[in-house]
């Protein structure tokens, strides 16, 4: 049942990304979020193509474009599917939101507004 779930969703997201819904994806990769612990136990080539498919829904530009909101949902799925890599990947998007001087001061300020959220999710998660 695992594996029709994630094939689903793949096939789903996919889908999604060539008729560019951004409501009908938010929706979906929200219920990803909430339901993490089912797509842990998928098998490596599913995991990996959920992994590819979450990091382009975070990621700007790119040829999907995702808004603001679809980017965040994203990278809070990819930090629930993936909970290993959670540091690593905060690290990497705090040291390029540093390449923009220009938008340091508001960068900086939701940056750490934001990796105080995450982290309060995160410590929460983990602890129960």
């Amino acid at each position: 049942i695992v594996l029709h779930f994630v094939s689903f969703f793949l096939g789903l997201a996919m889908a999604h990304k060539s008729m560019v819904q951004e409501d009908s994806i938010l929706h979906h990769v929200t219920l990803l979020t909430k339901h993490a612990q089912v797509f842990r136990q998928c098998g490596m080539d599913s995991s990996g193509r959920l992994l590819i498919l979450l990091h382009e829904l975070s990621t700007p530009g790119g040829p999907f474009y995702p808004s603001a909101a679809l980017r965040k949902q994203s990278r809070k799925a990819l930090d629930n599917v993936y909970p290993g890599g959670w540091l690593a990947r905060r690290m990497i998007y705090i040291a390029f939101r540093a390449l923009r001087p220009m938008q340091i001061p508001s960068s900086t300020a939701r940056g750490v507004w934001s990796a105080i959220v995450s982290t309060a999710d995160f410590v929460s998660r983990t602890s129960s």
